[in-house]
Parts: C-alpha cells; structure tokens; sequence
C-alpha cells in the first residue's frame, strides 16, 4: 500500500509512484497507472525500477531516486540531505548489504527460502565466475539507491542489469554486483547503514 511521508521542502522533488493498481490515490505522488509488458509481473516491477531512462518523461531529471514501497521516509530532512549528497554530482548512490558482502553468501541464504525455489541462483554465479567474475565487488541492499541520468555509462549498466534479471533470477542483489564488474564501474558513495533501519531514509518493512 502507499505510503504517505511528512518532511521538509517535500516541493523541492518530483514524487511518482508507478503501480498496476487503478484503486490507488495520493496528494503527494504523482500515480504512474501501468499496464504490464512481459509475461511475469515481477519484470515489469524491474522495468521501472532499471530502465526509467528509457521513458522521456524521466529526460528532464539529472538524478532519479529508486525506493521499493515497503520504504518509509522519516527522516523529515530527507530532500535536503540527499540534496547534499547530490552536490558532490554522484554517479550513483547505493547501500551496503546489512549482512552479507559477498554474492556467494547471498546466494546461500537465497538457495533455502522457498519462494525463490524456481530460481537457479546457483547457475547463476558459476556463469558470472566462468566469465571472470571474482566476487570482491560487495554485495547491496537494492531497495533504495540514487542513479545519475542522461548519462550513457550509467544507463548501459541498468541495461545490464536489467538484462541479467531476465536472463537469469529476478532477485537483482544477486547480479548488481556483477554488472558492477563487467562494466568497471564504482559507485561514488556507499551508505554503510542498515536499510532497514537508517538516518538517512528511515525503515524499511523488512521483506523477501
């Protein structure tokens, strides 16, 4: 469900919230009403998460924050804290994984929960190790990150990783680190705080 926020200067940013549920309304969100495209619903989840670069409506942006619903802003100085953040012109912004740094661990822990049990992880990061992957990227909790736009180095990585999610699982903390990789890029700064629970943001409903 949506999740409305109380903070400062909240005009400063454009707020959209894309979703395939005709029922939901919001004074602060701009409701992005979509239509599904591929054949698993959980793509087009992904879609607007990864690709918001391929839709012109996103042109005008130089940077695009991506939060998954279960995020709950409390920090009432969010907008001025991210625009400090900003200032240092970023190519992106992500955080770091509460628990694990490594893929392979993600992929242990993946392996057991049974909502995942279609997915072969383990195929997965054996193809990333054959092609040259040595797993010393990190590992990121990708509910919230910040992407620069209009910039053709960071929007082949989303392509990528956008790819991958389709070529492989859909659990996309598995191949960040990859695309990472394949296209040696860092990111510029890393919030080692907890997702689920941090100054910058707030709380996360912790979910799978």
């Amino acid at each position: 469900s949506l999740k409305e926020h109380k903070i400062n200067n909240h005009d400063r940013f454009d707020w959209y919230y894309f979703t395939d549920n005709n029922n939901i309304k919001s004074d602060q969100y701009k409701i992005m009403y979509v239509k599904g495209q591929y054949n698993k619903r959980i793509y087009d989840v992904k879609y607007y998460k990864m690709q918001l670069h391929k839709e012109s409506m996103f042109d005008k942006y130089d940077y695009v924050i991506c939060m998954d619903a279960s995020i709950i802003i409390e920090n009432i100085n969010f907008v001025d804290d991210i625009s400090k953040m900003l200032g240092r012109e970023p190519n992106m912004i992500v955080f770091s994984h509460p628990n694990r740094n490594k893929v392979i661990d993600e992929v242990a822990v993946l392996k057991k929960i049974w909502k995942f049990k279609d997915q072969d992880f383990e195929k997965q990061y054996n193809t990333y190790l054959e092609e040259g992957f040595k797993d010393d990227c990190g590992l990121y909790a990708s509910g919230f990150f910040v992407r620069k736009m209009n910039d053709v180095i960071i929007d082949k990585l989303f392509d990528d990783w956008f790819s991958e999610v389709i070529k492989h699982t859909y659990r996309d903390q598995v191949s960040f680190p990859y695309v990472l990789w394949k296209n040696r890029i860092e990111h510029d700064v890393i919030i080692k705080e907890n997702i689920f629970n941090n100054k910058l943001v707030g709380k996360v409903i912790k979910h799978l």
